[in-house]
């Protein structure tokens, strides 16, 4: 699987922005137009440390839904903006080194939509938000400084750091020397502290000056840090949570699907061409048809059915000559009899070689019984419309020699 971190400064995302792509084991890193980024499985955002505020607050015991309500307003103390306009995650409560506090991470609503916006437009779903305070390793009794030459950011927990606010070669930031002192007076302080620079920066002079134990750790670029630390605290959760959930499954399904396609393509083109072949016989068997009927009785002008018209002439030549034919009222009512029983004649009328019955039946039951045994018979059945009567049902029935007509 191949993941794509995307870094968004503090300014936000211009024409182009840094990248590192994570595939098969291999690492490619470099800067790119937004509508030219390399495409991934799954799109990770780091955010700037400054942009992030990371904080731990004591919270009521809620179910999720209302935990989100109430994020906002549970830092509104330690901010000066409106609840609305700031999102809120919360973390795993126990994650920092204050106990049981719940870390929270807090970034500002309109400029986190307005990066979104921006790489959604060039098609980028980004699945995690991830800050870059949380990046740095940590080590037991350690925190972890990150230096960029006038100012950074310190890792002191699991969910937890704070941002070095500008700083100078000389002087220790005043956030750095707050933070050491209220760890200390909570009894929390750390034993030494980790100390990276960025690439293009080394470290200040005012290390010396720390009255805590430092190691220099050297060079830190977020590119090569290891995300899956940060990733307890994913800001991409609520309102901005991904929406693409069906586009990822469709992307994994997409092989099965083309698949699928595919076989149901080869099914219609077999079942359009074996359709074809059966239209392709059956016109050759009405013209063999309509060629016999034409060589036999060539005095004939319109052949609409050849099959019927053939079969009255041919009960026309056997009357002329004497011969019984199976359109005749005799042969008609003997090959009828059988069924009738089903139902009580009302009348019998012998017309244009057919037999007209009026039929009363009991019930829906007999009719069904009627139709499947005349079905089997060489005779052609037409029904009139059923019309029911106190004693059961009335129908009027047509019968003529010859099997019913094939539907075509």
């Amino acid at each position: 699987m191949s993941t794509l971190h995307i870094f968004i400064p503090e300014s936000g995302l211009g024409a182009s922005c840094d990248w590192a792509l994570r595939a098969a084991g291999t690492l490619s890193t470099g800067n790119s137009a937004c509508a030219s980024l390399p495409q991934a499985d799954q799109v990770v955002l780091i955010v700037a440390a400054s942009r992030i505020l990371l904080t731990q607050v004591n919270l009521p015991a809620l179910n999720q839904a209302k935990l989100r309500e109430v994020l906002a307003y549970a830092v509104e103390d330690k901010l000066l903006a409106d609840p609305e306009s700031i999102h809120v995650v919360a973390g795993r409560a126990g994650s920092i080194p204050t106990g049981g506090e719940t870390p929270l991470a807090v970034i500002d609503k309109a400029w986190l939509r307005q990066q979104l916006a921006q790489l959604q437009q060039h098609g980028m779903h980004p699945d995690k938000l991830l800050a870059e305070t949380l990046l740095p390793r940590l080590e037991n009794n350690a925190w972890t400084m990150v230096w960029n030459g006038q100012g950074g950011f310190v890792r002191t927990g699991p969910n937890a750091g704070f941002v070095l606010d500008g700083g100078e070669a000389q002087n220790v930031p005043m956030a750095l020397t707050l933070a050491i002192d209220e760890a200390r007076a909570a009894h929390k302080a750390p034993a030494s502290i980790l100390l990276y620079h960025t690439p293009d920066a080394s470290l200040p002079q005012w290390v010396a000056k720390l009255d805590i134990r430092s190691e220099a750790r050297g060079a830190w670029a977020w590119q090569t840090a290891d995300v899956n630390g940060a990733a307890a605290l994913n800001l991409l959760q609520g309102e901005f949570a991904p929406s693409r959930k069906t586009q990822a499954w469709m992307q994994h399904m997409r092989p099965v699907v083309l698949l699928a396609g595919a076989i149901l393509a080869v099914h219609l083109i077999a079942t359009l061409a074996h359709w074809a072949q059966l239209r392709h016989e059956r016109n050759r068997l009405q013209d063999e048809m309509v060629a016999t009927f034409k060589q036999t009785f060539p005095e004939a002008a319109a052949i609409v059915d050849p099959a019927l018209q053939m079969q009255r002439n041919l009960s026309g030549l056997r009357r002329a000559h004497g011969a019984p034919d199976s359109a005749d009222f005799l042969p008609l009512l003997a090959t009828a009899a059988p069924v009738m029983r089903h139902g009580r004649i009302q009348s019998l009328q012998y017309a244009q070689d057919k037999l007209h019955f009026d039929l009363l039946l009991q019930d829906g039951a007999q009719l069904d019984t009627l139709r499947a045994e005349l079905a089997a018979l060489p005779l052609r059945a037409d029904y009139g419309a059923p019309n029911s009567v106190p004693e059961g049902i009335n129908i009027r029935l047509t019968l003529g020699a010859g099997p019913a007509p094939q539907q075509q």
